[in-house]
């Protein structure tokens, strides 16, 4: 199969940070509290994951209708993923670590620790 043929996994929306974190600690939080980010700063975005993916589009709509992907984050590389735990304004906010950046996204809902794909 190729990339764009893969099985999806999952989908759904999430709330992504306005920038991906290239090279920056594992304290990036930290920055990103330091900039005047607004809640418009961060888009929603319709995520596809894939087995060794997570694609982003601007909406469902546009995954649906085969337009191409806003961003992509290859879990080949990915380190880790972690709540960020502290006072922010976003909800079920995470970190998703790759060997080259730090993207942080908002979910709707809390993560079930006994199945850390069901979001409820």
């Amino acid at each position: 199969e190729t990339m764009a043929q893969e099985k999806v996994l999952m989908s759904g929306y999430l709330v992504k940070a306005p920038m991906s974190m290239k090279n920056i600690s594992t304290n990036s939080i930290k920055v990103l509290s330091c900039r005047p980010l607004t809640l418009q700063a961060w888009k929603r975005r319709f995520f596809v994951l894939k087995s060794g993916s997570c694609e982003y589009y601007k909406d469902e709509q546009a995954f649906r209708s085969h337009e191409a992907y806003k961003g992509s984050i290859d879990l080949k590389t990915c380190l880790y993923v972690q709540p960020v735990a502290g006072s922010h304004r976003y909800s079920h906010l995470f970190q998703v670590q790759t060997a080259s950046e730090s993207i942080f996204l908002s979910a709707p809902g809390k993560v079930n620790p006994s199945s850390p794909h069901i979001v409820y």
